[in-house]
């Protein structure tokens, strides 16, 4: 048999066995896919010993079946761990992981997080994320005050009606308008305004997806960069998280959390109370 005939006679033996192995109900041809992975995590700027819930999302082509996902943790200089590592039989699987942030990362450290979803055949997708590790900022309370807040108050009423986080004052009336970061504008003794106007040229941002307690300069920065600063900011609720641009040079960026919102009876001493970190 010449060499060329047994070639062929390989080869259309190598299609037959190659057709079959992609061949499922009947003569139809089946494609199976990789599997489908979603990573996602509220924010990539994390602190050092926080916890951050990792979300992971897996699905494999109809026609597979998942069979693991590993999780791993990575940055330079430390060794990599296992985070998560299952075994699976399903189509689909969701998991929200609680990644604890090692308490000695120090502030700039890249940590990258390694999701791997393998199907029963052998296919696989990795996605990777990377968390940035920044030093919190400190809260900063009202020493003066029995409940720890700072307060702007109606400013018809006889508190003081604006405020300077650059100095962690109130003002009033009387004070110059380049020191105001916050200005009540509340105009009729019937109802309290909940709103601030900055008179100094400060800016604000509101992001209620911010974790006060947590939150770094990077996060900071970072949210603010994704807002639309306004001079102005209304309809303010306990709970808020207002993120100031002081307009002094060299200030940078102030983070206000709402604690009170006290509305009063038409006698001019409402007030909003918030804490502080700069």
């Amino acid at each position: 048999m010449k060499l060329s005939k047994i070639l062929l006679l390989a080869f259309l033996a190598f299609s037959m066995v190659a057709n079959q192995s992609c061949k499922k109900n009947g003569d139809d041809d089946v494609v199976i896919t990789d599997p489908k992975l979603e990573v996602e995590t509220g924010s990539e700027f994390v602190t050092p010993g926080s916890i951050v819930e990792i979300a992971i999302s897996a699905n494999s082509d109809v026609n597979a079946e998942l069979s693991s996902i590993e999780v791993l943790s990575k940055s330079v200089g430390s060794a990599t761990v296992t985070e998560l590592d299952t075994s699976i039989s399903k189509t689909t699987f969701t998991y929200d992981l609680e990644y604890m942030v090692p308490s000695d990362a120090a502030s700039g450290e890249k940590i990258d997080i390694e999701v791997k979803a393998t199907d029963d055949g052998g296919r696989s997708t990795t996605e990777i994320i990377t968390l940035t590790v920044s030093t919190p900022l400190q809260i900063i309370k009202n020493p003066h005050a029995a409940d720890s807040t700072f307060k702007v108050w109606n400013i018809l009423g006889q508190q003081p009606g604006a405020f300077s986080i650059h100095l962690l004052t109130n003002l009033t009336v009387n004070d110059t308008d380049d020191l105001k970061d916050m200005v009540d504008q509340t105009v009729s003794a019937s109802e309290f305004a909940r709103s601030w106007k900055s008179e100094d040229g400060a800016m604000y941002v509101r992001d209620n997806n911010l974790n006060f307690d947590g939150i770094s300069s990077a996060a900071l920065q970072a949210s603010y960069d994704a807002g639309s600063p306004s001079d102005e900011i209304s309809s303010i609720e306990e709970g808020d998280v207002i993120i100031v641009k002081m307009a002094e040079p060299g200030a940078g960026l102030a983070v206000v959390h709402i604690i009170q919102v006290n509305v009063t009876a038409s006698d001019n001493n409402d007030y909003i109370g918030f804490y502080i970190k700069k």
